[in-house]
């Protein structure tokens, strides 16, 4: 499995950061592509939670993601498959207040 990873820090507090990244909804406002993103369930954000993507790069690209991971105010991670095969694409994001590990 090939991975990447990357780091910054944002003046802001964790729960802040947190509530924005986790709100999956809002990823099109960052992410680029034209991004829009759909949630399809009901209820509250949570693992298996689920949403449809539209982005336009290299033509549309249409994704269904899903929550796979969820630490209130720490650890945020979703799967997406869909345009890109039969492969899937995983993302996490993991928060830490400065100075702690």
């Amino acid at each position: 499995m090939n991975t990447f990873e990357a780091k910054t820090t944002i003046s802001a507090p964790a729960q802040t950061v947190f509530d924005y990244v986790s709100d999956f909804t809002k990823h099109g406002e960052w992410a680029g592509h034209g991004l829009q993103v759909t949630k399809d369930s009901d209820g509250p954000v949570a693992i298996g939670s689920t949403y449809s993507t539209v982005a336009k790069q290299f033509g549309t690209q249409r994704e269904r993601s899903t929550v796979t991971e969820l630490e209130q105010g720490k650890v945020f991670g979703w799967d997406s498959k869909g345009t890109l095969g039969p492969c899937t694409i995983g993302s996490r994001w993991l928060l830490r207040t400065a100075g702690r590990p």
